[in-house]
């Protein structure tokens, strides 16, 4: 399996295993974030053209037009906003899986070092 594809398909998804994570989380491609992200420019820019052909110049158009675009956005992108937000927290969720075990293989090292006595008696 040397295509990262393949490897990346083969490992359990993590994320699943989180308690805090929907374990069927709707699949939202990729990249979820810079669809979402895409998607939000992709409104803005539009929102601004038709206020631009409404006449609105200058920082009133850039004004409205992020204003407008954002109550758009909040409603007509729910769908990958809530991909995006999958996507992030179960990004978080590995780095925050690898720091835990990263910790818990230094203990083991700790403790193997102290030999066949185990750690010292707690006071």
């Amino acid at each position: 399996m040397t295509d990262p594809d393949q490897a990346r398909e083969a490992q359990p998804d993590a994320a699943a295993d989180e308690p805090g994570i929907a374990a069927e989380a709707p699949s939202f491609g990729r990249h979820p974030v810079l669809v979402y992200t895409l998607q939000r420019l992709a409104v803005l820019l539009a929102v601004a053209a038709v206020l631009y052909l409404l006449g609105l110049r200058d920082v009133w158009l850039i004004l409205f037009a992020f204003l407008i675009s954002g109550v758009i956005s909040a409603f007509a992108l729910k769908g990958s906003r809530e991909g995006a937000s999958y996507g992030i927290t179960g990004a978080v969720s590995r780095v925050n899986q690898r720091i835990e075990d990263s910790a818990r293989a230094e203990d083991a090292d700790d403790y193997d070092d102290l030999g066949p006595t185990g750690p010292p008696p707690s006071s």
